[in-house]
């Protein structure tokens, strides 16, 4: 039908605009109101620069408080209009921001589900020795985009505790018991199954299961059976699923061996290189129905885009006072005007890091190279802080 699955690369908010504005003819009525699965799973605002296991640094995590509730407030707001009338979004939260975030999507006006529970309990290493309750669990958030959405119920097996407690046999050698004053027999209960509820204690984490044969080396990866729930209960094959917190490209991989259609995007170099590695090798993955044996299919043909390529002769040509508004909603920099030794600073980003707007206007024949930056910091020294 002459789509292509998308792997974007950039700042996530202009990727939402740029789908909802519904011009690009790459994506030209084919996604807006067109998915129907989104699943994210957002910085927590831990304060904390995420690291793989040589140091480096996959992608930090520095907003905070209303900074990082404006943050995700924006770029929920353009997911709604993405979203088709009967979809549904997941937002993938721990404890710290949950309840800051379900406000949000409560007053943007998704339809609340569940408030689904992760168990993903670690009962030995350092996170026992927490004078506190052991934390144990991440909370996902579970809405439509209607009253009117798609759900396919998931059933599970029944416990082996729980079918043997079926001890009692009637006139015809069935199993049975009573419960809630009526007979129940073990027959029906194995045919119907048992479907999920909204704790999850049966899918490991990594922190569960460090050499999981799946695990690449990115620090929040999920695991692909957490997707693989979340992506058959709430699609069917063919849908479009998105993700703009790609992360580790878990959401595109599952996405990829369910036989949906899928999109992912992430600012963060280390992401974007992971998640094509992993399409580029999923033939010799594990397999979703047996994780002992391989996928065995090459992924289908994708398309990898940029976001934040400008048409710059357009951008220069703006007012001098435009222009320095429009890099610092782009690059979001809070305007906080002050001179450092002489240096004057236009602001700072939402990672706290002092930040200058270069006046080409003013420097014509000039350019910001090496000797410039010598000289800014020579000036400077650490006075603004380890980073401009």
């Amino acid at each position: 039908d002459g789509w292509r699955n998308i792997i974007g690369f950039g700042d996530n908010l202009q990727f939402l605009k740029t789908i909802y504005e519904n011009k690009d003819p790459l994506i030209k009525n084919t996604v807006k109101g067109k998915v129907k699965l989104i699943y994210i799973d957002p910085p927590f605002a831990s304060e904390a620069d995420y690291k793989t296991n040589d140091g480096t640094v996959a992608f930090s995590d520095k907003i905070k408080d209303a900074e990082f509730i404006e943050f995700l407030r924006r770029r929920l707001i353009v997911a709604k209009e993405v979203l088709s009338d009967d979809g549904c979004i997941y937002v993938h939260l721990d404890e710290k921001k949950a309840h800051h975030v379900k406000i949000i999507l409560d007053e943007i006006g998704f339809v609340f589900r569940r408030e689904i529970i992760w168990d993903i309990a670690v009962l030995s290493g350092y996170k026992v020795m927490a004078k506190n309750w052991i934390r144990g669990h991440d909370t996902i958030l579970f809405y439509s985009n209607t009253s009117d959405f798609n759900f396919n119920k998931l059933i599970q097996d029944h416990t082996e505790k729980y079918i043997n407690s079926f001890k009692k046999i009637d006139e015809n050698g069935k199993k049975y018991q009573v419960a809630h004053g009526r007979r129940i027999y073990l027959d029906d209960v194995l045919e119907k199954g048992k479907p999920f509820g909204d704790v999850w204690n049966d899918i490991k984490s990594f922190q569960q299961m460090p050499t999981a044969r799946e695990r690449v080396n990115y620090p929040t990866q999920k695991p692909e059976a957490l997707l693989e729930r979340i992506i058959k209960a709430s699609t069917n094959e063919g849908d479009i699923v998105f993700d703009f917190f790609g992360g580790s490209g878990t959401t595109s991989i599952v996405a990829e061996k369910l036989n949906r259609k899928w999109i992912v995007c992430d600012i963060g170099k280390l992401s974007y290189y992971t998640t094509l590695n992993r399409l580029f090798h999923i033939k010799q993955s594990n397999s979703l129905d047996n994780p002992k044996k391989q996928y065995g299919n090459d992924a289908k043909s994708f398309i990898s885009v940029n976001t934040g390529h400008y048409d710059l002769e357009k951008i220069f040509s703006l007012e001098q006072e435009r222009y320095i508004n429009f890099v610092m909603n782009l690059f979001e920099v809070e305007p906080k005007k002050r001179t450092i030794s002489g240096i004057q600073i236009d602001g700072e980003k939402k990672d706290g890091y002092n930040t200058i707007i270069w006046r080409y206007w003013d420097f014509k024949d000039s350019t910001v190279d090496e000797d410039y930056l010598h000289d800014l910091h020579s000036h400077i020294g650490t006075k603004a802080g380890k980073r401009i």
